[in-house]
């Protein structure tokens, strides 16, 4: 016989059973019965009374009546119970109802707690005998499915990996165009020194437009003039040429600055192109 089959005839000889992890059943009303296992019993709706507890135990008296009923040892017939129990309880927290034949039926409610129905089930029943219960260990060699958690982690890796990439290549092409533009003629300018510590328009380009002007250099020539001209300007500097005659020619960058700016700006000019230099305050031209 089934572990179950053996609640109905213990409840009739005890008037009480509790099973672990389900609750106690207690028979509040008297039933005539022949004592013998082919006895069929049936009790009435109202004669059991279920209490729901999680923590209920086994009774040991019922683990006794089994040895006593089928001979076998303690410690199997406890193993049977215990493995009727996980089975059965394993039933009720996937939905479905647990069915003790003669007895009634249990079932799982919204809130977790067990509910027990008295008198046979027109539900399906479910043999809860472990040694009828197939096992299949076959091996899965599939990939596993991702856990949600694994699909959260990559997706806060790709959004990472999509901000911080753009930004490296913005920062790739702004050093690549620094370094483009960086100047490879180490070659000292005039200009660019002086602008460091005058405002803009301090470099005038007209002729005549100027409040002083720095000699450079002096020649009696005009070809030479002309070359000395196009040398400075090929570097940068803003020169024009200064001839009081016919036998001075004055190579000079002219500038618009108030004339106490001029030995600063001279001196500055000096160190540049290592020889002494000479300030003009007016254009004869």
């Amino acid at each position: 016989m089934k572990i179950e089959q053996y609640i109905p005839y213990y409840l009739m000889s005890n008037k009480s059973l509790q099973l672990e992890g389900i609750g106690q059943f207690t028979l509040i009303k008297s039933i005539e019965y022949a004592d013998g296992e082919n006895e069929t019993i049936h009790f009435p709706e109202d004669a059991i009374q279920f209490t729901f507890n999680k923590k209920a135990g086994t009774d040991e008296g019922f683990v006794k009546f089994i040895v006593e009923k089928t001979g076998k040892i303690k410690s199997l017939v406890a193993s049977d119970i215990e493995s009727y129990m996980l089975v059965g309880k394993q039933f009720l927290n996937i939905g479905k109802p647990l069915i003790i034949k003669g007895i009634g039926t249990i079932i799982k409610n919204k809130e977790g707690q067990y509910e027990f129905t008295p008198g046979e089930s027109v539900l399906e029943i479910i043999d809860t005998n472990p040694i009828k219960i197939k096992q299949k260990n076959e091996i899965d060699f599939s990939s596993p499915a991702p856990s949600k958690s694994m699909n959260h982690w990559l997706k806060n890796i790709i959004i990472i990996c999509s901000l911080i990439i753009p930004i490296i290549i913005v920062f790739v092409i702004n050093q690549q165009k620094q370094t483009t533009a960086e100047p490879t003629n180490n070659t000292p300018d005039s200009s660019s020194t002086l602008s460091n510590k005058l405002s803009p328009d301090s470099l005038i380009k007209k002729q005549n437009a100027y409040s002083f002007v720095v000699i450079l250099e002096t020649t009696n020539q005009n070809s030479a003039a002309d070359s000395l001209l196009s040398t400075y300007k090929k570097n940068g500097h803003t020169a024009i040429i200064l001839h009081e005659d016919s036998l001075n020619y004055k190579i000079a960058i002219p500038f618009n600055n108030p004339f106490q700016d001029s030995i600063r700006i001279k001196d500055s000019l000096q160190k540049i192109f290592k020889h002494s230099l000479e300030i003009i305050t007016r254009s004869n031209n």
